[in-house]
Protein backbone atom coordinates (compact mmCIF):
# COMPACT_ATOMS: atom_id res chain seq x y z
CA UNK A 1 0.00 0.00 0.00
CA UNK A 2 1.38 3.41 -0.99
CA UNK A 3 1.80 6.18 1.56
CA UNK A 4 0.53 9.67 0.81
CA UNK A 5 3.22 12.21 0.02
CA UNK A 6 4.27 14.15 3.14
CA UNK A 7 1.73 12.19 5.16
CA UNK A 8 3.07 13.39 8.50
CA UNK A 9 1.87 17.00 8.02
CA UNK A 10 -1.55 16.26 6.52
CA UNK A 11 -4.56 17.98 8.01
CA UNK A 12 -7.81 15.96 8.19
CA UNK A 13 -9.41 18.03 5.40
CA UNK A 14 -6.37 17.54 3.16
CA UNK A 15 -6.42 13.82 3.82
CA UNK A 16 -10.15 13.65 3.08
CA UNK A 17 -9.52 15.49 -0.18
CA UNK A 18 -6.77 13.04 -1.16
CA UNK A 19 -9.03 10.08 -0.38
CA UNK A 20 -11.87 11.61 -2.41
CA UNK A 21 -9.59 12.22 -5.39
CA UNK A 22 -8.30 8.64 -5.22
CA UNK A 23 -11.82 7.19 -5.05
CA UNK A 24 -12.90 9.33 -8.01
CA UNK A 25 -9.87 8.23 -10.04
CA UNK A 26 -10.47 4.53 -9.35
CA UNK A 27 -14.21 4.88 -10.03
CA UNK A 28 -13.52 6.46 -13.42
CA UNK A 29 -10.82 3.88 -14.27
CA UNK A 30 -13.36 1.14 -13.57
CA UNK A 31 -15.94 2.92 -15.72
CA UNK A 32 -18.42 3.23 -12.84
CA UNK A 33 -20.97 6.01 -12.71
CA UNK A 34 -21.44 7.69 -9.36
CA UNK A 35 -24.80 5.92 -9.02
CA UNK A 36 -23.35 2.46 -9.74
CA UNK A 37 -20.41 3.09 -7.42
CA UNK A 38 -22.78 4.12 -4.64
CA UNK A 39 -24.97 1.09 -5.26
CA UNK A 40 -21.97 -1.25 -5.03
CA UNK A 41 -20.98 0.45 -1.75
CA UNK A 42 -24.55 0.16 -0.44
CA UNK A 43 -24.70 3.94 -0.07
CA UNK A 44 -26.95 6.73 -1.30
CA UNK A 45 -25.61 8.31 -4.53
CA UNK A 46 -26.40 11.84 -3.30
CA UNK A 47 -24.40 11.26 -0.12
CA UNK A 48 -21.45 9.82 -2.03
CA UNK A 49 -21.50 12.73 -4.48
CA UNK A 50 -21.67 15.23 -1.65
CA UNK A 51 -18.82 13.71 0.35
CA UNK A 52 -16.56 13.34 -2.69
CA UNK A 53 -17.13 16.89 -3.94
CA UNK A 54 -14.12 19.20 -3.80
CA UNK A 55 -14.07 21.16 -0.56
CA UNK A 56 -16.36 18.72 1.24
CA UNK A 57 -14.95 16.69 4.09
CA UNK A 58 -16.59 13.39 5.09
CA UNK A 59 -14.42 13.47 8.21
CA UNK A 60 -16.05 15.49 11.00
Amino acid sequence: MKKAKDQSGSEPAELASLVGERIKKIRKEEGLSLELFALRCDMNAAYVGHTLSPGMSPVR
